[in-house]
């Protein structure tokens, strides 16, 4: 859901800005429509970094990348594919002097095969960027291979529970694999008679023998991370919270189980059910490998 709304964002903000340069194109004369819209553009700085399964770096692999300006946003065109390569620490940097947006098409690297795929590889630069990327040297952005040999379809197994939750009473236990995993919901809720909106409520969360992580809203990492880990975390609002919500949708958490393997889960819960109905939606992944990777 959450790569839904970020494709949604960035379609609307493409959208946006398809409707400014036309109107542009149409309010200004022909000779000045290049240098107005050469202004639009911003410099093209990004830094990335490839790495394996492992998180280990991969050098040597071929980053493929197109870069586009404002003027061609309206004539859908865009340069031509460019190529450069990581260095030994799996790390790699795009510059040009002036553009609207850069694609990480492929990554290639005989042996591995390129996952990090869609939107995600997609960012803006320029003045009426949709999604303005922010380049950071100390924080590349990653992309992940996986070995060609590994098949992470017949081992990480996915599962969609439908959540029953019954406020202020037993906590809900969710099996997450088949190895003893639990998932433990412990919900709250102050909630008066005839209150629709600002209760307070939240949903305490734990897993038996492991430690979670609450990812980030629209973060997106291509592996568990290695700290950062908490015995329990709980979600929801306080009464009367200045940007309260009575649901939310995808959040997302990382979790390691006392062996030593990783698994994810995402959780979607709306507040004002009445107790014993249908609440949420719990939907899980498990690599028992005790790899790092969860797609």
């Amino acid at each position: 859901m959450e790569n839904r709304k970020r494709t949604t964002a960035y379609v609307i903000g493409s959208i946006a800005t398809v409707i400014v340069v036309i109107l542009i194109f149409a309010i200004t004369p022909f000779g000045k429509l290049q240098q107005v819209t050469a202004s639009l553009d911003g410099r093209i700085e990004f830094y990335g970094r490839v790495i394996d399964h492992r998180g280990d770096p991969v050098a040597g692999a071929r980053v493929q990348y197109i870069t586009t300006k404002s003027m061609q946003t309206w004539r859908d065109t865009h340069d031509p594919v460019a190529e450069t390569l990581t260095d030994e620490r799996g790390k790699f940097k795009v510059e040009r002097n002036a553009g609207n947006s850069l694609s990480i098409e492929s990554i290639v690297k005989k042996g591995y095969r390129f996952v990090t795929k869609g939107i995600e590889s997609s960012f803006g630069f320029g003045r009426i960027s949709p999604s303005p990327h922010q380049p950071d040297l100390r924080h590349p952005v990653e992309f992940l291979l996986v070995p060609d040999e590994f098949d992470f379809m017949s081992v990480i197994r996915p599962l969609t529970v439908h959540v029953r939750l019954s406020w202020n009473s037993e906590p809900v236990l969710l099996p997450v694999g088949d190895t003893g995993e639990v998932l433990i919901l412990h919900p709250t809720r102050d909630k008066k008679e005839g209150e629709s909106r600002g209760f307070s409520w939240g949903v305490e969360i734990k897993i038996r023998n492991g430690v979670l992580l609450l990812r980030e809203k629209g973060e997106s990492l291509p592996l568990a991370p290695l700290t950062g880990y908490e015995k329990r975390v709980v979600v929801g609002y306080e009464r009367g919270a200045a940007e309260w919500g009575g649901a939310f949708t995808d959040r997302e958490f990382v979790f390691r189980t006392r062996d030593g393997n990783y698994g994810r889960f995402k959780l979607s819960i709306t507040a004002d059910r009445e107790d014993g109905k249908i609440a949420g939606v719990a939907s899980f992944s498990l690599n028992p490998t005790g790899e790092r990777f969860l797609d």
